[in-house]
């Protein structure tokens, strides 16, 4: 299991597209911070815009999620990648070929790709929270914002929301065997809008679907009666996680390559 494990860490650190947008996930997302609170506090200070202190706690909170869609991109990569096909100095064919002539068993082989992912995202997810945070504390400090329950609490949701995302893309791009549609569907859905967050307008049984049930991580509590507590919202989403993840090892146990 652990040569299983080293190959697929060298597999992942090879890919320039998966290095670049780690550390586009972990920096962005404060310098996005870096430029809002100072427009916040400027109107804030003037009496512009209408800023409260409540929305000024919410600047670094917002801009740190960016870094879900990093991560997503990451999850469809680090699979996706085993269906390119290799070059001719490579020996031509494709990776998963070679992959599965190297690791015959599936299942070490889709435990060790999910749990490299895993140690990728952790500290991406836990760098961007505390990065934008301490950026927009720093700045906001004039304003009375500072540390507080609420604010670290809405860290760790913030942690899980973009880990379980980019477990998220992997895993149906491993059930799939295309990165093409969870790369548009995820990144869309948390850089412009969420399908399902509109399907609630329409139907409370919208809460509970993948996207939205993360989405319910980090959204401030609406007026919808419906909508679940984060708590709620956490374990829903954890549980499609699970059930995405056990397809996904259901599936690659009984294909033939």
């Amino acid at each position: 299991m652990m040569g299983v494990l080293r190959a697929e860490i060298l597999k992942a650190v090879t890919l320039a597209g998966v290095r670049h947008t780690l550390i586009a996930g972990a920096v962005i997302p404060a310098l996005l911070t870096w430029f809002n609170a100072r427009a916040a506090l400027r109107g804030w200070q003037t009496g512009t815009d209408g800023w409260t202190t409540q929305d000024l706690a919410q600047i670094g909170v917002t801009e740190s999620l960016l870094a879900a869609a990093a991560l997503a991109a990451v999850g469809v990569m680090l699979v996706s990648s085993e269906y390119r096909e290799l070059s001719v100095d490579q020996g031509g064919g494709y990776e998963r070929v070679t992959t599965a002539l190297a690791i015959p068993r599936r299942g070490p082989g889709l435990a060790a790709k999910m749990l490299v992912a895993l140690l990728l995202m952790v500290p991406v997810a836990v760098t961007t929270n505390l990065l934008s945070t301490a950026v927009a504390l720093w700045i906001l400090e004039p304003a009375g914002i500072g540390w507080d329950r609420e604010r670290i609490a809405g860290m760790l949701a913030g942690c899980w929301y973009m880990i379980a995302t980019g477990l998220l893309g992997a895993s149906v791009t491993t059930v799939l065997r295309s990165g093409l549609v969870p790369m548009v569907y995820l990144v869309v859905n948390n850089t412009l809008f969420s399908p399902g967050f509109l399907l609630t307008r329409l139907t409370a049984a919208a809460w509970y679907l993948p996207d939205t049930s993360l989405i319910g991580l980090v959204v401030a509590r609406m007026d919808d009666p419906h909508q679940p507590t984060k708590v709620v919202s956490g374990l829903v989403a954890a549980g499609w996680l699970v059930v995405v993840m056990a397809v996904a090892w259901v599936l690659e146990r009984r294909r033939p390559v």
